[in-house]
């Protein structure tokens, strides 16, 4: 009986290929993800912090 591999052909999912779920510690990755994000946030401040908008208007839209 040549039957697929459990990774390659799963009914459940309609036939879609899926892999094997492997346990691992997810706790890196979710301080990973916080150091990503708090460092995009701080880029959003940049055009603040080095007044990117010269006239004084659209500077103080920002703010």
């Amino acid at each position: 009986m040549n039957e697929a591999p459990h990774s390659f052909y799963n009914s459940f999912t309609g036939g879609r290929i899926t892999k094997i779920h492997i346990a691992a510690d997810t706790h890196p990755y979710k301080i990973r993800h916080l150091a990503e994000n708090s460092f995009a946030i701080l880029k959003n401040f940049r055009s603040i912090a080095t007044r990117y908008e010269k006239i004084s208007h659209n500077f103080k839209a920002i703010i």
